[in-house]
């Protein structure tokens, strides 16, 4: 995933000074703002080492005072990622996903990949979450979404940011309210970015997704972000690694610029 992230930049980045319609402006004046941390060194057979070895380098870049880009994993590299502002609180999580991610456990794993919101409930740096984009069905039960709603957070879902636009689900956060963005790329309408493993029919396109994220950034004070579940082998002439980069670009020209 982050290769093909990487490659799809390299490409795009070709275009830095010319005309985006998206902003009206220059497209990439901000580039040079951007720096490449390279790979964490991750072992498919240790979970909780990994954990361990991704909130520490979020903390390592959260410290210097910088704006983490987690790109790759599946959506339980989040718990780790919000994590890394344990000594930097209080952030509310961002949570843009077609699920809701909010099981206690699932087959006797508690840190899976359906449960990193729950999981990032509980940590108490974390003020609240605004769960945005969710539709059809996945692994939440009724009981699940009652939890998140009881303990303080919002779900927009993908109907409700449809008939609203990016602008109002924006104003659900206070003016400079710190924030970071959970951005599991299944959130997006797959006929955009179709190379995820549970895609759902509907939500936002890429285009309305990219404007959700600069609306956010331009409200509140965008503190760091993780991209997860894309799957680059069903990407096979890398349109969606294309437009999954326009839609990052759109959240970091809006923070940098």
């Amino acid at each position: 995933g982050p290769a093909a992230i990487r490659a799809a930049s390299r490409w795009l980045a070709r275009f830095a000074g010319n005309y985006d319609f998206d902003i009206d402006g220059p497209f990439a004046a901000w580039l040079r703002l951007v720096a490449d941390d390279g790979d964490i060194n991750t072992v498919r057979a240790d979970a909780e080492g990994n954990r361990r070895r991704i909130t520490t380098a979020v903390s390592a870049v959260v410290n210097q005072g910088a704006m983490p880009l987690v790109l790759g994993g599946d959506d339980s590299v989040a718990e780790p990622f919000v994590a890394g502002w344990r000594d930097h609180g209080p952030v509310t999580v961002v949570h843009v996903d077609a699920h809701l991610d909010f099981r206690d456990a699932v087959g006797g794993e508690s840190h899976g990949y359906s449960s990193p919101m729950r999981r990032a409930s509980e940590m108490s740096w974390v003020r609240r979450i605004v769960h945005v984009g969710q539709r059809g069905v996945g692994s939440a039960r009724a009981t699940d979404v009652q939890d998140t709603i009881d303990a303080g957070n919002v779900i927009v879902r993908a109907r409700e940011l449809e008939r609203d636009g990016p602008e109002a689900i924006a104003g659900r956060l206070v003016e400079g309210e710190r924030f970071v963005i959970v951005y599991d790329v299944d959130g997006t309408n797959p006929t955009d970015i179709p190379a995820v493993r549970a895609p759902v029919p509907g939500g936002p396109g890429a285009v309305a997704l990219g404007g959700l994220f600069a609306a956010l950034a331009a409200r509140g004070s965008l503190e760091g972000m993780v991209v997860t579940e894309f799957e680059p082998e069903l990407d096979p002439n890398g349109t969606a690694a294309m437009a999954l980069v326009r839609i990052l670009c759109r959240a970091l020209q809006s923070r940098l610029a």
